[in-house]
């Protein structure tokens, strides 16, 4: 259960950490 939580929070954390690399690269673009 607990090896569960730890990928879904990697997983979370991933997925922010690429949303904030395409927003950044977006903004540079602008």
């Amino acid at each position: 259960m607990n090896a569960d939580l730890t990928n879904i929070k990697f997983m979370i954390l991933y997925g922010f950490q690429m949303l904030i690399i395409k927003t950044v690269i977006l903004q540079k673009i602008i």
